[in-house]
């Protein structure tokens, strides 16, 4: 696809770009969920768009990382093995895409979304409760993030979305 950067693409290319990395900062999750329907719907291709998003976070979650680490909130020992787990995830994601037409794309896309945003609606309220379930306090020490973590660099790669819109929910839960 040749970009065609008119004033408007342009203005809403970076409107884009500023909500998405201000609110995925905010949130954790990258910003990639309010990216990638913008791009398709600018024309992109499932491809290009799910690239795109995934290179914009890389940006915006490099920066947000260190505000959190000055801010002592990372669990660097969790995010190490989370993140080398991830990585194999992610290049398979990144080969599945390929394989994906705009319709698929989008219904993929959406189901994701949805299955996140309803489980951050049911989810347990209180920080204690979610501390105390047994996969949480099991999670540190545990396997049960190699297998989840791979997955969600499958999803985060084909969809384009960082991975937080899974990851955030998943180590909530």
């Amino acid at each position: 696809m040749e970009l065609n950067l008119e004033p408007l693409m342009i203005a809403t290319l970076f409107a884009t770009g500023f909500t998405a990395s201000f609110v995925g900062v905010l949130i954790g999750i990258g910003g990639g969920f309010l990216a990638v329907p913008v791009l398709l719907f600018l024309g992109f291709s499932p491809q290009q768009a799910a690239g795109t998003s995934l290179l914009m976070i890389v940006a915006t979650s490099s920066l947000g990382a260190f505000s959190y680490a000055r801010q002592k909130r990372i669990d660097y020992g969790l995010a190490l093995r989370f993140g080398l787990t991830t990585i194999p995830g992610a290049i398979l994601g990144a080969n599945i895409v390929k394989l994906f037409t705009p319709p698929t794309f989008a219904s993929a896309f959406g189901i994701i979304l949805l299955a996140a945003s309803l489980y951050i609606m049911v989810r347990p309220r209180s920080s204690e409760a979610i501390m105390g379930t047994p996969w949480c306090r099991d999670l540190k020490g545990s396997k049960k993030v190699y297998p989840l973590a791979f997955s969600i660099g499958v999803l985060a790669a084909t969809l384009g979305i960082g991975g937080g819109t899974i990851q955030v929910p998943s180590l909530i839960f």
